[in-house]
């Protein structure tokens, strides 16, 4: 039996309420019949409700990584996952990743996986589920020097009174084994001699400027060479005894030097292949250059650098001077002039960063062009998760540069960090890649996490144990559903980009140049400012906030308005903290000095001496730092900032003036959470089971709602929505005024009231 009355409001005509009370005459005998089946709609009134049994999927994926194993692709066991994942799960696009063994790159092997592709794709396109493919970058062709990469090994020798020394290099830096698919199968091609330098040594790092020779390549004479080491002996003219000489020298290895055409040609001819199957969705995961280590095996500081014959010819064309001269300089500079070194530095990560970056790219394009352009791109590319390991060597730290629709990261990294990827983005919610042994440690993540527009993809079916669970595996798939019928609600509200107060911004030269500071050099060989650790505290003291990089600045992205309010990607903050502005590019200078100059109110932490190029800025850049609000980091000044704190901390605010509770200890316990907020000039309360999110207009009429084990939705004390038996709800005012409902369980006689 379904009654439904509307609560009589001065804002609605008086003719409106002579025909609810004859409709609700109706409806008291007749409410049986109206009602109907579950997952029938009956109209009453102004209210169109609809009972389901489960709550429809809407707008944002719900992502689950699906391994393929051998015994995926065993007697077509594919078909019975896509049978079970479309039938048994909530999850509507399932990416799959290659995971057998023994079996090569068998995902880039298209004359094998074409015809079982085309076949998984269409029996998941009539269960209603989509599937999106996912590339490692393995299978390329075998490799000369002229198209591999290189690592860089380098040493200090001195020559004797005869000019010689001998000097030896192996490749050790690679790193073996490990989880990714692609790691182990760079073997070394051959090694070579790049450049050798010999100078007067005045202090570690400093030469004597008129002291400097570059020695040919007939000086340099190899004595011993494979393919991952070689021996040298130095011959350079007796007049140089007593001078250092620092040596380079080129280990290519199996991987391709990314400036080059090698690897995205093949990602792409990979895609070709599948262009005729309606793949739904591409990714690569975690892509970059070949994974590093720490020296073997006593795990020394990583010294080395990256190096191609493309990556040199790049290096030339962007910044003018030869790669090969600018790494002397990245080690090196002249007495009492640390220009040229500062620039070398800061001009190689700049370059070499744009490697993978540009492989993303044509990947991302390459596959829009041939799937369509709705192809949702993935996935994330945080792979340690941490601005200070060996990130920067792997994906060239290119978190907020790389293409997608919707911001992505992998597990364990601080909010602030996904706030900052969700605003870079196109989409209001974000997707973090989440794996674990303990399955109630999903129920804390996802519950905790969704309030803030955060989503999980599930890693992963067929998991067997390696990684986390099996996502499939009985008993665990209830669960996860039960958190997904959850977020759904969420989804059907269709939110808004949360509304945060605080924009973080780090200054990328300043993270990853630590000259002339050598205590500040970390075994990554980069600075390691700890803006993560920063900007956590910023958000553990209650303001929620975005970390960025400068880079958005360069890219455009990150602007001030008439307000004096940074905007980053269309989204207003209240106030900004800079976090190092050591080597600041050009345009960053501008947007600091603009900044200040229209009175926007910054947190300042660290100086800067010279910008990107090592041209001192040291009174420029005193004239910004005069107008921050606060010199020096410090949470306890940031209400100096004029920003308010979170209300509570199971709530976050949106930008639409919505607001969203969730909460995961109501969902273990099925015990309903209690709230209250103060929204549209009214208060509201109730309570509500994993998720409750509303938005009102201005006279505090509901706009939106979605709920979990909904009962009543109080406003200024009186109730305003009721439900007999606690539900899942979503409601919905249309542009006529009218509303609909989506309820999900419910039962006995439900009275709905709206204002």
């Amino acid at each position: 039996m379904l009654n439904i009355s509307v609560m009589k409001n001065r804002l609605f005509p008086v003719y409106f309420w002579k025909a609810v009370f004859v409709f609700f005459v109706f409806c008291s005998s007749a409410a049986a019949a109206l009602a109907g089946p579950p997952s029938a709609a009956a109209t009453v009134g102004s209210v169109k409700v609809s009972y389901v049994e489960t709550i429809p999927a809407a707008r944002h994926p719900e992502l689950l990584y699906w391994f393929w194993t051998n015994e995926t692709l065993t007697d077509r066991r594919y078909l019975q996952d896509v049978r079970e994942i479309a039938e048994k799960s909530r999850f509507t696009l399932a990416l799959i990743t290659d995971r057998t063994k023994e079996q090569g790159a068998v995902f880039h092997d298209v004359k094998k996986m074409h015809d079982v592709f085309a076949e998984v794709v269409t029996d998941a396109h009539a269960r209603g589920l989509k599937l999106g493919l996912q590339l490692w970058a393995e299978g390329y062709p075998k490799l000369g020097k002229d198209d591999a990469v290189a690592m860089i090994s380098e040493g200090e020798v001195t020559l004797d009174a005869e000019g010689r020394a001998g000097f030896s290099s192996a490749s050790r830096w690679f790193r073996e084994g490990g989880s990714d698919a692609t790691a182990g199968r760079h073997e070394p091609l051959l090694s070579e001699p790049l450049k050798a330098f010999a100078f007067r040594k005045t202090a570690d790092g400093v030469y004597r400027p008129d002291s400097l020779v570059e020695l040919p390549a007939s000086a340099l004479n190899v004595t011993q060479s494979d393919a991952g080491s070689i021996k040298l002996e130095i011959n350079a003219p007796a007049s140089l005894a007593g001078n250092t000489v620092y040596v380079m020298v080129a280990h290519y290895h199996q991987f391709p030097d990314l400036f080059n055409d090698v690897m995205s040609a093949h990602l792409l001819g990979t895609l070709r292949a599948y262009r005729d199957i309606p793949f739904d969705a591409t990714a690569l995961d975690e892509f970059g250059w070949p994974m590093v280590q720490r020296g073997q095996p006593d795990h020394s500081p990583f010294r080395e650098r990256f190096y191609g014959k493309a990556f040199a010819r790049e290096y030339l064309r962007l910044k003018g001077r030869p790669l090969e001269t600018d790494l002397f300089y990245m080690r090196y500079s002249p007495e009492g002039d640390p220009t040229r070194r500062i620039r070398a530095i800061n001009d190689y990560f700049d370059v070499m960063r744009q490697g993978p970056l540009r492989v993303e790219r044509a990947f991302h394009d390459f596959s829009r062009e041939l799937f369509g352009p709705k192809t949702f791109a993935g996935i994330h590319n945080t792979f340690h998760n941490g601005l200070e390991v060996d990130e920067t060597w792997r994906t060239g730290l290119n978190w907020w540069r790389v293409p997608r629709a919707y911001g992505q990261s992998d597990e364990n990294i601080g909010l602030p960090v996904r706030m900052g990827l969700l605003l870079n983005a196109d989409e209001p919610v974000m997707y973090d890649q989440y794996y674990t042994p303990d399955l109630s440690k999903y129920t804390t993540k996802v519950m905790a996490e969704a309030r803030y527009n955060v989503r999980t993809h599930y890693h992963a079916w067929n998991d067997k144990g390696r990684w986390g669970r099996d996502i499939g595996a009985p008993g665990v798939l209830p669960a996860i559903n039960a958190l997904e019928d959850k977020i759904r609600l969420l989804n059907q509200f269709d939110p808004a980009a949360p509304k945060l107060p605080l924009l973080v911004v780090f200054g990328m030269p300043s993270q990853l140049d630590w000259f002339p500071d050598a205590a500040a050099r970390n075994a990554w060989d980069i600075h390691a400012i700890g803006a993560v650790a920063k900007t956590q505290a910023v958000w553990d003291a209650g303001y929620p906030c975005a970390l960025v990089s400068s880079e958005q600045i360069d890219d455009g992205k990150l602007t001030v308005d008439s307000a004096g309010r940074p905007v980053l990607n269309g989204h207003t903050f209240g106030a900004l903290i800079y976090l190092f502005p050591q080597y600041a590019t050009p345009s960053t200078l501008a947007f600091l000095e603009h900044y200040a100059q229209v009175g926007g109110k910054f947190m300042m932490e660290g100086a800067a001496t010279r910008d990107f190029a090592g041209v001192d800025i040291t009174q420029r850049f005193a004239a910004i730092a005069a107008k921050a609000t606060v010199r020096g980091f410090d949470v306890n000044q940031i209400p100096a900032l004029a920003v308010a704190k979170a209300n509570s901390p199971d709530m976050c605010w949106l930008e639409d003036g919505a607001v969203v509770f969730s909460d995961a200890d109501s969902l273990k316990r099925g015990k309903p959470k209690p709230f209250e907020v103060t929204l549209g000039g009214h208060l509201w309360s109730g309570a509500y089971v994993g998720v409750f999110a509303l938005k009102t207009d201005a006279a505090g009429r509901i706009e939106k709602l979605a709920a979990g084990g909904f009962s009543q939705l109080r406003r200024d004390g009186l109730a305003v929505i009721s439900l007999g038996a606690p539900a899942d709800l979503v409601v919905r005012r249309g542009q006529d005024g009218n509303y609909e409902a989506l309820v999900k369980g419910a039962s006995g006689a439900p009275m709905l009231t709206m204002p």
